[in-house]
């Protein structure tokens, strides 16, 4: 086999290796925040499963004051303290209804004891609450500009669904998800408590493995690996093909 066919056809594995990634990742979106560390703590449960009680650490809270100029609200970004974050709301410009006199507001972010079990499927990982507040400490609706929440897995088995728990009901929202780690957003029209769903029988069962939510990152890790096994295969071959220097 000559050097052209052989790149051919490490072309067409390489080829093959990204469709495979292609497949097997779910959709992105983008970065929702900055100095992802690898790997990832486990997940911290307020509730942990009783397989899981062990090595259990408390799951964090955030709460975050922001100046407001203007009467207008600014982009502003509030996440608990795990690596990665379990729990993150972001807030684009004009997100937040001010009344007059606004100073500040006040946003918290914080796990919340276990709420009625959703009838649609298990909870994976803990439900938060996310509020608003002015200085005045009256809880501020959501305005005309776009609000997310943003949740991570636990890593089990499935495709979670962010939900809001409202009106004594859980409500789905359409979900995406940030490629390569078990991080799920929603943009949400109303704050309160939210979690992810796993779909499927109801058995007030929640978390699992992290298997699931590395399978990403093994399938790009072997993608590197075979493509730069590929390039070395490409250059040793190019070596051998080329004949020797004759002396003049």
């Amino acid at each position: 086999m000559n050097v052209s066919r052989t790149s051919v056809a490490v072309l067409l594995a390489a080829a093959t290796l990204l469709a495979l990634v292609w497949h097997v990742s779910p959709p992105v979106t983008p970065p929702l925040y900055d100095g992802l560390g690898l790997p990832p703590e486990p997940y911290r449960y307020l509730n942990p499963p009783p397989a899981l009680k062990h090595g259990n650490k408390t799951p964090s809270s955030t709460s975050l004051s922001v100046p407001v100029s203007g009467g207008e609200s600014s982009f502003e970004s509030a996440a608990t303290n795990e690596n990665p974050p379990q729990a993150q709301l972001i807030l684009q410009p004009n997100a937040v209804r001010l009344p007059a006199g606004t100073k500040w507001i006040a946003i918290v972010v914080r796990p919340v004891p276990a709420l009625p079990a959703p009838q649609d499927g298990n909870l994976d990982g803990n439900a938060y609450r996310f509020a608003l507040t002015s200085n005045s400490g009256t809880l501020l609706a959501l305005g005309k500009g776009t609000t997310s929440v943003a949740l991570r897995g636990t890593g089990a088995r499935g495709s979670p669904i962010i939900e809001q728990y409202t009106g004594g009901h859980w409500i789905r929202l359409k979900t995406g998800i940030y490629l390569g780690i078990a991080i799920y957003v929603a943009n949400v029209k109303s704050l309160g408590d939210f979690a992810l769903v796993l779909p499927g029988k109801a058995t007030g069962a929640s978390g699992g493995t992290a298997l699931n939510g590395f399978l990403p990152l093994l399938v790009i890790g072997v993608l590197i690996v075979g493509l730069t096994t590929a390039g070395l295969l490409l250059i040793r071959l190019g070596r051998q093909s080329t004949p020797p220097a004759r002396d003049a």
